[in-house]
C-alpha cells in the first residue's frame, strides 16, 4: 500500500515536516471510474496563529488546502470593562424609511446605529450578512444564499448619498425612479426586492455616468487594483448573467 505524504505550510513559509498518519479503514470507492480512498492524519496541538496550508501528495497527485489557526479565546474590547453589553438584530432589507427605495440600506442602518447608541445606549448593532446576490429577476430573497462573498449588494446603496449624485443632470429622473418604488412599497406587506433592484439599477447606472473628481476617480482606480482579478471575473459574471440568466 502507498501512503500518502504530508506536511504544513506555515504562513512565514517555514515547513513542517512529515504529519503523523494514522489508521483509517474505509474501504475505498469508485467515483467515475476512478477508486478514491481516505487517509487520516492527526495535526501537532501546538500550531502557531495564522493562515497556513496543508500539502498532500499521493500516487504522483499532490494538493492544498487551507488551514486557519485560531485562539481559543479573543477576549473583550476593553472599553467594556466588567459591564455586560446588548444590542440590536435586524434584518437590513426590513429596515426601511421614507427615504429609502422600498429596501432598507446603509443609511437606514447608519440612522438605526445612531438611534440605538445615542437614545438607548445599545452597544452593537447585528445584521443579516450584505453580500452580493444574482443581479437577475426575481432577486434571491435569502441573504443568506449570496453570489459572491466577498462583495456586497449594490441593493443595499442610498443612490442619494453617492457623491456625484449631486452633479447630476438627470436628478430628477432619478427621484422618479425613487418615488414610483416608495408607492408601490407603501402599498404592499412584502418587501418587493424586484422592483426596488431594477429602479436602483437604473439610477446607479446614471450616476456611474457622471464625472468623478480627480480624487474619486483615483479611490474608484485604488478600488479596481485592489481586488484585482476577482472583481473583473465578478463583473463579468454579472454581466453574463444579466444578458443570459444566473445559472
Amino acid at each position: 500500500m502507498i501512503r500518502p505524504w504530508c506536511c504544513l505550510r506555515f504562513e512565514d513559509g517555514t515547513v513542517h515536516g512529515r504529519v503523523q498518519q494514522v489508521d483509517n479503514f474505509t474501504p475505498p470507492f469508485n467515483l467515475d471510474r476512478r477508486w478514491v480512498g481516505e487517509a487520516s492524519f492527526v495535526l501537532p496541538t501546538d500550531l502557531p496563529l495564522g493562515y497556513h496550508r496543508l500539502h498532500l501528495r499521493s500516487r504522483g497527485i499532490e494538493t492544498s488546502a487551507a488551514l486557519i489557526v485560531m485562539p481559543d479565546w479573543l477576549g473583550l474590547p476593553e472599553q467594556l470593562g466588567a459591564r455586560r453589553a446588548w444590542g440590536l438584530a435586524a434584518q437590513l432589507y426590513s429596515v426601511r424609511s421614507e427615504q429609502s427605495w422600498g429596501v432598507g440600506d446603509l443609511i437606514d442602518l447608519t440612522d438605526l446605529a445612531v438611534w440605538s447608541a445615542a437614545r438607548h445606549g445599545a452597544d452593537y448593532l447585528l445584521v443579516n450578512p450584505l453580500h452580493a446576490a444574482t443581479p437577475t429577476l426575481p432577486m434571491e430573497p435569502s441573504p443568506y444564499l449570496p453570489t459572491s462573498r466577498r462583495f456586497f449588494n449594490p441593493l443595499y446603496l442610498r443612490v442619494e448619498s453617492i457623491p456625484e449624485f449631486a452633479g447630476l443632470a438627470k436628478r430628477g429622473r432619478v427621484r422618479r425612479l425613487r418615488d414610483d418604488v416608495q408607492q408601490r412599497a407603501g402599498k404592499l406587506d412584502a418587501i418587493d426586492r424586484d422592483s426596488a433592484w431594477t429602479a436602483k439599477r437604473e439610477a446607479l447606472r446614471l450616476v456611474y455616468r457622471a464625472p468623478r473628481s480627480a480624487g474619486r476617480e483615483l479611490a474608484y482606480a485604488a478600488f479596481r487594483e485592489r481586488e484585482g482579478k476577482a472583481l473583473d471575473n465578478f463583473a463579468v459574471w454579472c454581466a453574463l448573467a444579466e444578458k443570459y440568466g444566473g445559472d
